[in-house]
């Protein structure tokens, strides 16, 4: 899997430098080697194509490989975030897109797939086609008859099953569970599905991420699930991916999973107020978090500060740069960072002459002092302020998506009710049919 366009790129991971390939060598063997397997399960399958081992081992291979270039494809993209070099970042991007065509590739090979049971009905209804076509006029009458109706009920109970059963096989993927503690997440799944707008894959993202992120279960996981659902599609991101950023930034404030739903709540609130975008607000607090815990702030007013802050146009680089220099000079005079900050924007509030303040900024800024003083001069920046604008902010992911809601939404919400009756029914029906395509192929064997 390794790649020649990557070879001799380094790049920096919890301090310490590494080659690229380094980092990728785990998921690349992994990969190398769930491709291996499909290619020896597929050239069995040519000659058995209804065996139950092989297709179990088939989907359990695709399942794994869909996670591994999950992973290549995150690390790639953090890589590309600190490549400095133009033709390192050149590189990378291509190693991306080639990345992501192989996760679409597997993705949709997996869909196509669909399930043991699909597979099993589609290799008998061929086999039963062919003898079919083989007889003649009993084949006709066969196809007519026996084969058409039977393969029109296993398509049926395919199409009814397998998109509950995508939702399914994400949480296997993304947990591992087994067991009891797969079915409460498996039911827990579709009840999102059912009472909120979104399709039964999405829920499935949701659950698996939030379960292996925040590690926890039961109502808490749905609740929270629901939640990470609706903030993405507000925010027009990926529940993966929002699940992951927002732990980050969590963490790095040494908050739980009990803190990340008012969190969402902010993040959504700071978005619409500045119009930044909540993946960026979340990768800021989370690369600048010890700089902002030195200034006294909480997660929740990092957030605002860091929207504030894009929003204004400042430098965001050159402003962490005077923030550090302020935060030694605190800390050399025994003084606390935001108390400092606070008597400073005082300072520049008091209506004095703007040339006392704009030295004093230099003086506490450096080089970032004009940066500094200009977003506090407009408001951009409110020392002050910063706890209040998260106090008594509502639920206001709940408030706006419900908002949203039109009667094509709601109607979502009861198809996939429906959805779940049918795989139900399928999940009864699908051994049935494959017990009576059994007899006619041994009617047929006889026959010949």
């Amino acid at each position: 899997m390794a790649s020649k366009r990557i070879q001799g790129i380094t790049i920096e991971i919890g301090g310490d430098s590494t080659k690229l390939q380094t980092a990728l060598k785990g998921v690349d063997d992994q990969l190398q080697k769930t491709q291996g397997n499909l290619k020896d399960i597929n050239k069995l399958l040519k000659l058995d194509p209804g065996n139950t081992e092989l297709l179990t081992q088939k989907q359990k291979n695709l399942q794994s490989s869909i996670k591994s270039t999950e992973e290549r494809l995150k690390t790639l993209k953090d890589a590309q975030k600190s490549a400095t070099d133009p033709e390192d970042y050149d590189a990378l991007q291509r190693e991306i897109i080639e990345t992501q065509q192989n996760l679409e590739n597997l993705t949709k090979e997996y869909k196509n797939f669909g399930s043991v049971g699909a597979q099993q009905l589609q290799a008998a209804g061929d086999k039963i086609k062919g003898f079919g076509d083989k007889m003649g006029a009993v084949g006709g009458a066969l196809t007519k008859y026996v084969t058409g109706p039977l393969l029109g009920i296993g398509a049926a109970a395919a199409a009814a099953f397998d998109e509950v059963d995508e939702g399914a096989d994400k949480i296997l993927v993304a947990t591992g569970a087994s067991g009891e503690a797969l079915e409460d997440m498996e039911e827990r799944m579709k009840s999102l599905a059912t009472s909120i707008p979104t399709d039964f894959a999405t829920a499935g993202d949701a659950i698996g991420a939030v379960n292996t992120r925040f590690g926890i279960t039961g109502d808490a996981l749905e609740e929270l699930s629901g939640k990470y659902i609706k903030f993405a599609e507000l925010n027009g991101t990926d529940v993966t991916n929002s699940v992951n950023s927002t732990q980050k930034a969590l963490t790095a404030f040494g908050k739980s999973s009990k803190s990340a739903g008012h969190y969402l709540d902010v993040l959504t609130k700071v978005g619409q107020d500045t119009g930044i975008s909540v993946d960026k607000l979340t990768d800021g607090v989370t690369a600048n978090a010890s700089a902002f815990q030195a200034m006294g702030m909480d997660l929740e007013e990092a957030t605002v500060f860091m929207g504030n802050i894009e929003k204004s146009g400042a430098d965001v680089t050159a402003v962490f740069g005077g923030l550090a220099k302020a935060n030694k000079l605190a800390a050399k005079e025994n003084k606390s960072m935001n108390a400092m900050l606070k008597d400073f924007q005082k300072k520049v509030k008091s209506g004095k002459k703007d040339a006392e303040a704009m030295t004093l900024a230099y003086e506490m800024f450096g080089k970032s002092g004009a940066q500094v003083f200009n977003a506090v001069k407009s408001g951009a920046i409110d020392f002050e302020n910063l706890a209040s604008a998260t106090q008594d902010i509502g639920d206001v992911i709940s408030d706006t998506f419900e908002a949203t809601l039109d009667p094509a939404d709601r109607f979502q919400t009861a198809m996939n009710a429906v959805k779940v009756t049918g795989a139900e029914i399928a999940s009864v029906a699908m051994p049935a049919v494959s017990a009576a395509l059994d007899k006619v192929r041994d009617v047929i064997l006889k026959a010949r």
